[in-house]
């Protein structure tokens, strides 16, 4: 039964996505490492009509975050670094994550630097979000 599956995968979601605006009116830091903006990466598999609407329906089902992350490396820097997929799956993949740089509030970050350089970007743009937030910086 699609149309259940569906529905438990949204209710997951929400569940996830109220307990993260609990711990938010807490004055709590939320991290996500997926978030549903991915469903609006680019299909590799089914693309009629109603798996693009249950797609649509996902990506829009929960509250958009304050601040999206996409970190960015080639292809071979990826694959040299763990060794899955290969070159070609992922530059597709690479190529997908690219296009949620159109959405708002999304930084495109330059992981191919050394980690500790991307770490120190990551968390900038986190505390200057916050910041932004709590009215002590331009939006």
């Amino acid at each position: 039964m699609p149309g259940l599956r569906l529905a438990v995968r949204l209710l997951k979601l929400w569940r996830l996505a109220l307990t993260a605006e609990v711990y938010k009116a807490r004055g709590r830091l939320v991290v996500f490492d997926r978030y549903t903006s991915d469903a609006l990466l680019p299909s590799t598999g089914r693309t009629g009509a109603a798996s693009r609407a249950r797609r649509w329906l996902l990506a829009h089902a929960c509250p958009m975050p304050q601040l999206i992350i996409v970190l960015d490396a080639p292809a071979q820097a990826l694959f040299d670094r763990k060794g899955e997929h290969d070159v070609e799956k992922l530059e597709q993949q690479r190529q997908g994550y690219a296009t949620l740089a159109r959405l708002p509030r999304v930084t495109v970050v330059d992981a191919a630097r050394p980690p500790e350089e991307v770490r120190r970007t990551v968390t900038g743009l986190v505390w200057q979000r916050w910041g932004q937030r709590r009215g002590l910086g331009r939006p």
